[in-house]
């Protein structure tokens, strides 16, 4: 379950990263609504305000499970840092618990463009692309 909490909140961080753009590659910003399904049916959500503010969220097609996460996006241009304000997630056995304590998460950004972001989170790679 901590590792599942780990990369709701990369994957938060990383999508959020839009906020502070001032040192990210010139002309790309993350705000924006970022996306992704994979084949094995989670799909992953990034909404990025051009204040900073994040939203993400995660649910898998296969179980119940799902994952909320929100609070401001730090773009360092290589990583992305999320400032998470509050975490909501829900297991695959129905229990839905709630973590209101800030926490700072760090992901790895292994490629960007205007349209497309790629990060590396809990070895995990997840390909956004801008909705």
């Amino acid at each position: 379950m901590r590792r599942l909490k780990v990369i709701f909140c990369a994957l938060t961080i990383l999508i959020c990263g839009v906020a502070v753009a001032q040192d990210a590659p010139e002309g790309q910003s993350l705000a924006g609504n970022w996306t992704s399904q994979t084949a094995d049916g989670i799909f992953t959500q990034l909404e990025v305000s051009a204040n900073g503010k994040f939203v993400f969220r995660e649910q898998y097609s296969s179980d119940p499970r799902r994952a909320y996460l929100c609070g401001r996006v730090t773009d360092l241009g290589d990583t992305l840092s999320l400032d998470v304000k509050a975490m909501t997630e829900r297991l695959a056995d129905g229990v839905i618990e709630h973590s209101l304590g800030e926490t700072t998460i760090v992901v790895d950004v292994i490629r960007r463009t205007d349209t497309t972001l790629v990060v590396q989170f809990d070895e995990r790679t997840i390909v956004l692309n801008l909705g």
